[in-house]
């Protein structure tokens, strides 16, 4: 394996540990209130509106990661 190769791998791993991180903290924002019941937030407090940061950083990171998906199987492959 190249060293190109290796750094793709490493920044995919990085990218999918942060991509599980943000959806759990998700699943646990909306568990919160009143999720347990089926209704999620919006509910209890009616639609949201636009996206939160850890949200923004969510989708961020899964566009990245999906990217970084094609890229890691062009390189090693």
């Amino acid at each position: 394996m190249s060293f190109l190769s290796i750094i793709v791998i490493i920044v995919h791993i990085i990218l999918a540990i942060g991509v599980i991180f943000f959806a759990l903290q998700k699943m646990r924002e909306n568990s919160e209130r009143g999720g347990a019941f089926g209704g999620g937030s919006g509910a209890v407090f009616g639609r949201e509106k636009g996206l939160d940061k850890n949200s923004k950083i969510a989708l961020t990171l899964g566009i990245l990661f999906m990217f970084s998906c094609f890229l890691v199987t062009w390189i090693v492959a």
